[in-house]
This record gives C-alpha cells, sequence and structure tokens, in this order.
C-alpha cells in the first residue's frame, strides 16, 4: 500500500470526519477521511500517518444521498473501479453533499486527464489527436453541460435509470442507461435536432468523464472507436453507460426555501416562490433556457405550465418538480422573436442560434425563455398562449 501511495498525488483536496459503514462486521466507524487528487483515504485517527484503507478514485462512481439505504440520514455511496460499494455518512445533508461533489469532482478529472493522455499516446504516431481529426460540432460552455447532466438527473423527467446484467460478463450494473436511452431522451427533450448531433453532445460528456462507459460493449467501443478518432458514444441497446456522478433531489415533497436562481436576478424578474408548491393543472412541461436580468446568462430550467390558475413554474433540474420561481401569465402576450432587439446582444444571440420566446406582462415586464428546436418553440408559444386569459388581446 505505502508504495502505490508515495506515486501519487499528496495534495489535499478536503479533509474531515466521516463515518464509514464496514465491510466485514458491517457496524460503522468514525473515521479521518482526506481527499487527494486520486484517491478518498481514511484514518482511524485523526494525525495518523498511515491510513486504514484508501479508496482509487479512477472509474468510480458516487451515488448521493443513497436512497436506497434509510437507516441513516446524509448517507452517499462510492463505488470502486471493481464493484466495491462503501457507504458513507455525513453529520448533515449540507455536508454530505460537500463531499459528494468534491469527490465527483475529483474522479471527473483524474478520468478525463487519463482519457486525454490515452488519446494523445494513441495518435502520437499521426501526430494528430482525437479533436484535431474529427473536431466535436457543440458550443456550449462547461455550464451548459452541467445544466444537461443536471435535466439528465431530473428525477421526475430525467433519463430513465435501471439495473442492468450483461450477459458475457455476467455482472449487474446499477442505475445504468443505454446509449439508445439517452439518445432517445435528449431528442424527446428538444436538447438535440438529430440523434448525430446527440452523439457528439455525448462524446463530450464521455471524454469529459460526465459519462462512463460500462460493460464490455461500450467500453471496447470506447478503447476501438477512440483509437481510429471516431466518437467514441455507441447509441445502441446492448451499450450501457452511468453518470461518474448520480445527484437525487433529497427532497421532492417540500419546496427549498433557501434555494435561488444562480443567475442572480433581480426583483423584476419571475418572482420566487415564498412557500407554495405547484397549483392548478399541469398542461404541459419541459426544459427550456431562461435569460437573467442582471447577468443576462442562460441557465436550463425545468419549465412547467398550468391552467386554473395559468401560471408557468420554472425548476431546477437537480430540485425535481420543487419551483424556484413563477410567472403568472394573466393578460400575457405571447410571440416569437424574430430579430434580436429583444435580447442582451446580437452576438450572443447569433451564437447560440436557439429559439426565444417573448413573454411580455399586462405591465408591460419583458421575460425571455428559449427553446432548442423552431418545433419546440412554436408548441412552447401554442400551449402558452392557450392558457392565458383574453387570447384575442395578444398579437
Amino acid at each position: 500500500m505505502l508504495c502505490k501511495m508515495a506515486s501519487l498525488s499528496r495534495v489535499k483536496r478536503k479533509e474531515g470526519y466521516l463515518v464509514k459503514k464496514g465491510h466485514v462486521r458491517h457496524n460503522w466507524k468514525t473515521r479521518w477521511f482526506v481527499l487527494y487528487d486520486e484517491r478518498l483515504c481514511y484514518y482511524k485517527k485523526k494525525g495518523d500517518v498511515d491510513p486504514a484503507g484508501y479508496v482509487l478514485l479512477q472509474g468510480c462512481f458516487i451515488v448521493s444521498p443513497c436512497a436506497e439505504y434509510t437507516k441513516k440520514e446524509s448517507v452517499f455511496r462510492l463505488t470502486s473501479k471493481e464493484g466495491i460499494e462503501y457507504l458513507i455518512q455525513a453529520v448533515n445533508d449540507e455536508e454530505r453533499n460537500s463531499w459528494a461533489n468534491s469527490i465527483a469532482e475529483a474522479i471527473r478529472k483524474i478520468e478525463a486527464r487519463d482519457r486525454k493522455f490515452q488519446v494523445e499516446k494513441e495518435s502520437n504516431a499521426s501526430s494528430s489527436t482525437l479533436f484535431e481529426k474529427e473536431p466535436v460540432p457543440y458550443a456550449g460552455s462547461t455550464s451548459e453541460l452541467r445544466d444537461i447532466i443536471d435535466a439528465m438527473q431530473d428525477p421526475n423527467a430525467g433519463v430513465p435509470l435501471d439495473n442492468h446484467s450483461c450477459k458475457p460478463e455476467n455482472k449487474i450494473y446499477k442505475l445504468c442507461f443505454t446509449g439508445l436511452q439517452l439518445i432517445d431522451w435528449l431528442l424527446k427533450w428538444c436538447f438535440v435536432p438529430d440523434r448525430e448531433q446527440g452523439v457528439a453532445l455525448c462524446n463530450i460528456l464521455l471524454e469529459e468523464a460526465h459519462l462512463q462507459p460500462v460493460g464490455m460493449t461500450s467500453k471496447n467501443s470506447f478503447k476501438r472507436k477512440r483509437q481510429n478518432h471516431k466518437c467514441a458514444f455507441v447509441d445502441e441497446s446492448d451499450a450501457l453507460y452511468r453518470f461518474s456522478a448520480l445527484h437525487f433531489s433529497n427532497n421532492q415533497d417540500v419546496l427549498d426555501l433557501d434555494s435561488s436562481d444562480e443567475s442572480s436576478d433581480s426583483d423584476e424578474e419571475m418572482r420566487v416562490i415564498p412557500s407554495d408548491v405547484i397549483k392548478g393543472t399541469i398542461v404541459k412541461q419541459g426544459f427550456l433556457e431562461k435569460k437573467g436580468h442582471v447577468r443576462h446568462n442562460w441557465k436550463t430550467r425545468k419549465f412547467i405550465l398550468c391552467t386554473d390558475p395559468p401560471i408557468l413554474y420554472y425548476c431546477k433540474p437537480s430540485k425535481g418538480n420543487l419551483p424556484v420561481g413563477q410567472l403568472k401569465l394573466d393578460k400575457c402576450e405571447i410571440k416569437s422573436i424574430c430579430k434580436d432587439e429583444e435580447l442582451c446582444s446580437s452576438d450572443s444571440f447569433k451564437k447560440s442560434q436557439k429559439y426565444p420566446i417573448l413573454l411580455r406582462t399586462r405591465k408591460g415586464v419583458k421575460y425571455v425563455i428559449r427553446a432548442a428546436s423552431e418545433m419546440d418553440q412554436l408548441d412552447w408559444i401554442e400551449s402558452l398562449q392557450s392558457v392565458c386569459e383574453d387570447p384575442q388581446d395578444q398579437t
């Protein structure tokens, strides 16, 4: 163990007390945990030189909170590359989330780094990397990728997760999905216009280690296609994948009063809901982008359109159907935007190639949301207009 440890980075990323479930007696013991770049170590006491054990983070996958374990609160599960499961409890949900996020970030960094290194090594003879040979047609930012991952993990409308058996390996993988299911989901919610661009997007998520290949089909295809400078993601029903970090919504029944939209909207933005949950009959729901009033940045949000009363709610994908804001649609004007005079800047509009929708309240306050395709834009406009009062006043 000491030889292996010496070869790894000694930079501490996070440390503190956590409670770990044993693998032999299955009892829970408090341990001092230290997170490094490539491993998670735990010590019997704070200040010990040699760890009681450690988990190499490459190939690990983390689930937080661990919904399968209900005997204790604030528990997350870390599964090693070899399939060993570690149940770890924090002092509260906030601390659990902090640890889970830090571990997830470490997993993604080490896997993305190693994948990039392998690509450069394998393509050295031709002096070409994967991205130089075949650029991926995706211009989204890192924050947009995270928004998409949050949407994929939405507890109500996300990618369907299940336990899949892999017959060649005689193994069962938990909380996985097929490549076919993921592309179908992206098309259903209009994140991509066709399967080809869906594969391109998933390839980015795979190369940046947001997704992990699971089972022989996806792993072998990842290696083979990477060597041939092609997309690694496989849009097939026998190719399995999972999230490197799966964050379940911890509270789907009570509104998270502390949640606030990251776009730092002003008081004139869609109002933050103080205590109510969704009211009325749900007419339509889907993922759109919302434009903030202060920073003018775009965030992917789950929108829920209701009637009786006519209200448009929006939620963070990671929070499920817990709205963080709403807009009353009484006598609202709904229309598409054919040119960018309603937007923050023409450059951002031309670059995004998205389809904006203008909502103007009876007081003249303007809100802009953005669809992923023309069909999605028209569908939302029709649905919004159908629930607004006095539709004959709309132009």
